[in-house]
C-alpha cells in the first residue's frame, strides 16, 4: 500500500509543479491585463472631460456667431443662392 501511495505522488509532483507555474503565469498576465484596463479608463475619462469641455467652447462659440449675426445689417440681407438642378431624375 505504500508502494502505491508513493508511485501516486511521484507521479502527481510533476503535475503539482506544473499546475503551481502555470497559476502563477496567469496571475501575472491578470495583472497586466488589470494594468492596461487602468490605463485605459483614465484615457476614457480624460476623453469625458475633454467633450464637456468642448461642447461648452461649441455653445459659446454659436452665442457669440449668434449675437455678431443679429448686430450686423449686413448679414442678415445675405441669402443663400438656391442652385439649379443638376441632373435629370
Amino acid at each position: 500500500m505504500i508502494i502505491v501511495l508513493s508511485v501516486v505522488i511521484v507521479i502527481m509532483i510533476p503535475f503539482l509543479v506544473g499546475a503551481i507555474l502555470r497559476i502563477d503565469k496567469l496571475k501575472q498576465h491578470i495583472e497586466l491585463l488589470d494594468r492596461e484596463q487602468h490605463a485605459q479608463n483614465k484615457d476614457i475619462i480624460e476623453l469625458l472631460k475633454y467633450r464637456g469641455e468642448s461642447s461648452v467652447v461649441i455653445l459659446q462659440h454659436s452665442d457669440v456667431l449668434t449675437y455678431l449675426c443679429d448686430k450686423d445689417p449686413l448679414l442678415n440681407k445675405i441669402k443663400t443662392p438656391i442652385s439649379t438642378i443638376v441632373g435629370q431624375a
